[in-house]
């Protein structure tokens, strides 16, 4: 007989969860494309990837909602934010609609992770300035998990609390692994509201000029 440890029935219910989030996000997504494209020209799906806690769904909050959250909790499979911008590309003003898919750092649902990286068209890799770990193995890992389910796709590397004094990255490694790899690198503070704009706007240009090739 099987028995249920409080561990295994916490994963269980978490595992329970992310299978509800899923489809509400490919029921949502679904309609995003159906509904949105009569209002907008351009529709564009990014994943926001990283180890737990490194400040991915902060980055978001303050994005999307112009405030900085403290204490966010742990994201269980994911979530998905919508924002409407309007960007300037090879000199034309384009409306787009943002989709962005804020990925769980946690192992447990890596398996589950490829159906949500479905149709994506870019992505921002998240690691935190204070804790070296999450940049090496931590954004090498996310890179090439990307690379093996969705092949080459533009994507940013972003370090996030750069208000914070325990820094424990060095700037040029993160630089020169970006320029190998044909990106590039972005500090942020949410907390200060630093740099929360240039990730996502430099994205969407990046992801239009792949599709313009």
């Amino acid at each position: 007989m099987y028995i249920f440890t409080t561990k295994s029935k916490i994963f269980h219910f978490q595992f329970f969860l992310f299978k509800i989030k899923y489809i509400i996000s490919i029921v949502s997504y679904n309609h995003f494309n159906i509904e949105e494209r009569k209002i907008s020209s351009l529709i564009i799906k990014i994943l926001i990837c990283g180890d737990p806690f490194v400040g991915k769904t902060t980055l978001v909050k303050r994005f999307t909602k112009g405030y900085f959250i403290e204490n966010c909790k742990l994201t269980i499979g994911s979530d998905v934010t919508t924002k409407d911008l309007s960007v300037n590309h090879q000199g034309d003003q384009q409306l787009v609609y943002l989709i962005i898919f804020d990925i769980s750092g946690l192992d447990r649902f890596k398996i589950l992770r490829k159906n949500i990286y479905w149709g994506s068209d870019g992505a921002l890799l998240i690691f935190d300035l204070t804790r070296y770990e999450t940049f090496n193995p931590g954004i090498k890992n996310w890179l090439e998990e990307l690379n093996q389910i969705l092949g080459k796709i533009p994507f940013l590397i972003i370090g996030t609390k750069a208000d914070l004094s325990e820094i424990r990255v060095n700037d040029d490694l993160v630089r020169k692994f970006a320029e190998e790899n044909n990106s590039i690198y972005i500090k942020t503070t949410a907390k200060i509201g630093q740099n929360i704009d240039e990730p996502f706007i430099n994205l969407i240009e990046r992801v239009l000029d792949k599709r313009d090739l």
